[in-house]
């Protein structure tokens, strides 16, 4: 039966939807394993019978971003194409079987374990941590004036009620600053106005001041912990608090927890002790406290029903809802360690940022926030489907300090990516590996850091290599990159676009009409550029487009490529690059066992010789969509000497594999004198 819709477009959005259903329905596909599929196709079958040839794409792309923005599923009632689904009122919660299912199906208790903050993390983010200086023995401390508001930074006395010229006695910019360049010249302007700095804020309001220091804060309102026995304690909950400003700081105006699977297991609103002074909706979302029920004392009770010290706690930022709650716990998982900034501590990325580029999904987009889709969003962070705890963006340390005991032999340093999984290392050769005393303190002192060898067989572990630290581990340079690329990209380009001169243009040369006489313009040839079919004026010619650039900055910005690989952990090294059959199933098989399947991956060989089957063999993988017997997918291989390496296909594919002579010319060729 003929299709009004091109086969291979509605192949493409099947495959997107997919991917979709499988993230929203990730909790329960224990228990309803097709789920995914047959929403898929019941989704894009109820597009296409909505749609012309013409709006397919539109209606298509709207459905996605939909999906996108979809949480996760909270059990097996919940399910539903786009258009059908009803989002779970927030006192629905799973019960019996659909709770068990979607939440201890799941639960990579073991995964959250290795992502617990350590003490000095907790101490470098300033969580809450005993013991308090005592309270002052006269009572409740009371902010010292002046104090500096948070919005315009002037200092100002804290006092209450306020009178009409306090209400607006603050001019600031609510908007974040951002770099644009006018007229060749860098300028900071403010996205709520466009005003530059310095210029007066654009909206008013009453001053406010916000507390951080713990002491000051045990001392108006004193921390406390969770019990250490719960009847029907959570292993792990997801919390998010919403401040709004008082008298005495920020103070908790909303709480959020939700367990593993997405289930709400509280939401409420909070009185504050101070009186209010701003709600702080932009950020907050509370526009206002009627109907609240508890007080912070009363937030905490009901937290202590389902929460312990034991409780693993996930979060963005934890540090302000710790202080919000004034709750001093050490068992916590947060958002800003697992994934940091590459410019390093107190630099962060901003939820929304995460949600997008590991999620796929679109959160904080209005004027006002959603607790509840910022705490799900924080969860799902840990559990991206197929991709258990795989970063997408650049940790903020390159190395990590590993302590590795072999088999009858004393603990030995080495110098590990952070995602690095520690397996058993009993059978692994150790007598190679310098040991590091201080390792643990001084990592970047040593010249090397190291890398797990694996076979291209068996995807197996087979050892340790060292990698020199000035090749993988630089510095990363993001200009030098930048020139590196446009360097590469104009070596690309073939110059030999030409156009015709006037004596290239076929025509008569004598003039076509009379000088005067014909109240008309003057013309001296029919094959003026003006004319159709004349010559082209100062147009194109053939030539070189290729530039140069001194070579200590095309090693440094190969070095950089190499070392951003390396950061994100994108680099896996094994054995030999060799294979003994063009048999494309093999082929995928070791991809598989090596954790690259169906991504695209830039093999570099250190062989003056390539294995001529393994060219072969990678030149039959092609750009292809998952299907059932290939569920991973394809995308196109890259081979290559490591002598030859390209800053543009080390940005271009995902995944770097290197082989151990590969390593050795890489070095020989970069290495920093």
């Amino acid at each position: 039966m003929a299709c009004k819709i091109p086969w291979n477009a509605r192949q493409k959005m099947l495959g997107l939807f997919y991917e979709q259903y499988v993230r929203i329905f990730q909790p329960i596909l224990d228990a309803m394993p097709d789920v995914a599929h047959e929403h898929a196709i019941k989704q894009e079958q109820d597009v296409m019978e909505r749609s012309t040839p013409v709006t397919y794409s539109v209606k298509a792309a709207g459905t996605l971003r939909r999906l996108m923005s979809r949480p996760a599923s909270t059990g097996v009632h919940d399910v539903g194409i786009d258009g059908k689904w009803q989002e779970p009122r927030p006192g629905s919660v799973a019960t019996g079987g659909e709770a068990a299912t979607a939440r201890g199906a799941s639960l990579p208790i073991q995964g959250l374990e290795a992502l617990l903050m350590t003490e000095e993390q907790l101490k470098l983010f300033e969580f809450p941590l005993g013991p308090f200086p005592e309270r002052a023995a006269t009572g409740e401390m009371q902010a010292e004036p002046p104090v500096k508001c948070n919005r315009c930074g002037l200092d100002f006395v804290v006092k209450y009620p306020l009178d009409e010229n306090d209400k607006v006695a603050c001019a600031f910019h609510p908007g974040r600053w951002r770099m644009e360049v006018i007229d060749g010249v860098k300028e900071r302007l403010v996205s709520c106005c466009n005003g530059a700095k310095g210029a007066q804020g654009c909206c008013r309001g009453p001053h406010v001041f916000k507390e951080e220091d713990n002491g000051l804060l045990n001392a108006r309102i004193p921390f406390v912990k969770l019990p250490e026995h719960v009847a029907e304690a959570q292993p792990v909950v997801a919390l998010d608090c919403e401040m709004s400003y008082t008298t005495g700081g920020m103070e908790l105006t909303r709480v959020t927890v939700v367990d593993w699977a997405g289930n709400p297991l509280l939401d409420e609103l909070c009185k504050t002790k101070h009186p209010m002074l701003d709600l702080n909706t932009r950020f907050s979302g509370v526009t206002t406290l009627e109907g609240a029920r508890f007080d912070l004392d009363g937030v905490r009770a009901e937290l202590a029903k389902f929460m312990s010290a034991q409780t693993i706690i996930l979060g963005h930022g934890l540090e302000n809802d710790m202080r919000a709650l004034r709750i001093e716990h050490r068992r916590i998982v947060d958002t800003v360690v697992v994934f940091p900034h590459p410019m390093g501590h107190p630099y962060r990325h901003a939820l929304r940022v995460l949600a997008q580029k590991v999620l796929g999904r679109l959160v904080q987009t209005g004027s006002a926030g959603d607790a509840g889709a910022e705490t799900r969003t924080g969860r799902g962070l840990y559990s991206t489907p197929n991709q258990p705890f795989r970063h997408s963006l650049a940790p903020k340390y390159t190395f990590k300090n590993f302590e590795l005991a072999g088999a009858g032999s004393e603990p030995v340093s080495v110098v590990l990516h952070p995602d690095t999984k520690v397996v058993s290392v009993d059978r692994l050769p150790f007598e190679s590996v310098p040991k590091y005393p201080d390792l643990q303190n001084a990592w970047w002192k040593y010249p090397s850091v190291q890398a797990w060898l694996h076979s291209f067989e068996t995807g197996e572990y087979a050892g340790l290599v060292e990698m020199d630290r000035s090749v993988f581990g630089a510095p990363v340079r993001q200009d030098i990159l930048a020139q590196v690329l446009q360097y590469e990209r104009n070596w690309l380009e073939q110059g030999t676009e030409s156009t015709k001169n006037l004596g290239q243009v076929r025509g008569s040369t004598r003039k076509p009409f009379p000088q005067k006489g014909r109240g008309k313009a003057r013309h001296g040839t029919l094959r003026a550029p003006h004319f159709v079919g004349g010559y082209a004026s100062h147009g194109p010619r053939p030539h070189d487009k290729s530039t140069d650039i001194p070579r200590k900055v095309y090693d440094l910005g190969i070095r950089t490529a190499l070392s951003t690989k390396f950061a994100q952990d994108q680099v896996i090294v094994v054995d030999r690059l060799a294979v003994d059959s063009t048999d494309k199933e093999a082929m995928r098989s070791r991809l598989r066992s090596l954790g690259i399947g169906g991504r695209k991956s830039y093999f570099l060989f250190g062989a003056p010789q390539p294995c001529v089957q393994l060219l072969d063999v990678m030149d039959t993988f092609k750009l292809m969509e998952p299907t059932l017997r290939v569920p991973e997918g394809e995308r196109p291989l890259l081979a290559a000497a490591a002598e030859h390496v390209s800053a543009t296909a080390l940005l271009e594919y995902e995944m770097l594999v290197l082989d151990k002579e590969a390593i050795e010319v890489l070095e020989q060729m970069y290495r920093r004198a």
